[in-house]
């Protein structure tokens, strides 16, 4: 596949912030969540119409995620331990049980936010500032979850698979600036854009499979470079897609990836690894591609990421 976008994405030669982002655009450091206006969160409420409530979160639990990547040499703290901790009686017929969960945040797995702290690019973070300043090993001092912790807004589904006639995308692949305008031409400033390219229902490609490029996380479908020009261009507020954000191999190499383009030019947070099969029939059945979004990040000061449950509510 080609990239098709009109305008060239940044590279590394451009000076900063290039022709793409949204640096100086705000004084404060919440970055695209700035677009999310009280009529935003109004207009996402208009979009529910019957109630339907959807949770789309994948499911937490150490047999869900696959063996090759729980015996993943690179990813020693990969994924989710959860432990019982006691099981009481502490008074006569009074019972309670108490347990821990332990989690990588930045997995490829579980359904996460990432704060703007999460990645950087040739030293900078967004707005330009030093990324070794914004986090070192003690926690993020700026953009961290408190900048991200409650989004609520109107969201528009894109469900390239249906769009593209297949039943998902095949490994390798990437969505396109053409998909996102086929599936959400009337995306507003403001909303949020989930994507669904049947991450959930592809065959998992590991580097020691047949076909696989070799890449240490794998083959996956997610976005393409020149899509986050319509990402850009259309001032959408939060990126959520059912995958890990980037494409696997990456198509581009020499350009700069989906979270850097996201995070660092942007200044957009992104949500990975939706489950949005359920919601996704809903809108086949009735065509409703309009849903009211809204997540809430746990509460950790310098925390550069978080699991979140995300609802969609048609």
């Amino acid at each position: 596949m080609a990239d098709s976008a009109d305008r060239p994405l940044l590279s590394e030669q451009e000076e900063w912030p290039g022709s793409f982002g949204n640096w100086g655009r705000w004084d404060n450091d919440r970055g695209t969540l700035n677009l999310i206006t009280p009529d935003r969160v109004l207009a996402g409420a208009r979009a529910i119409r019957d109630g339907q409530t959807f949770a789309v979160s994948a499911p937490l639990s150490p047999e869900y995620y696959p063996e090759k990547l729980r015996q993943a040499q690179n990813f020693p703290a990969q994924g989710f331990e959860h432990e019982i901790l006691n099981v009481t009686e502490f008074e006569p017929g009074k019972f309670a049980a108490g347990d821990r969960v332990t989690i990588s945040v930045h997995s490829l797995e579980n359904t996460h936010i990432d704060a703007l702290s999460h990645v950087g690019h040739l030293g900078k973070s967004f707005n330009g500032t030093e990324f070794a300043d914004i986090v070192t090993m003690e926690r993020a001092h700026r953009f961290d979850l408190r900048e991200v912790m409650s989004i609520a807004t109107r969201a528009v589904l894109v469900d390239v698979p249906r769009i593209r006639g297949v039943e998902y995308l095949e490994p390798g692949d990437y969505v396109t600036q053409d998909d996102l305008e086929a599936g959400a031409p009337h995306i507003e400033p403001g909303d949020a854009l989930l994507v669904r390219t049947g991450r959930w229902l592809a065959p998992r490609i590991f580097p020691d499979s047949p076909g696989a490029s070799g890449d240490i996380h794998g083959d996956w479908a997610a976005m393409g470079v020149n899509a986050m020009r319509f990402v850009a261009d259309h001032d959408v507020a939060v990126l959520g897609t059912d995958s890990v954000g980037d494409t696997f191999p990456l198509p581009f190499p020499d350009k700069p990836t989906i979270h850097i383009l996201a995070e660092v030019y942007l200044g957009m947070p992104l949500v990975h690894s939706l489950y949005l099969e359920d919601v996704a029939e809903a809108v086949t059945q009735d065509g409703r591609t309009e849903m009211f979004f809204c997540l809430g990040a746990l509460h950790v000061a310098g925390g550069t990421g978080s699991p979140v449950t995300p609802l969609c509510i048609r």
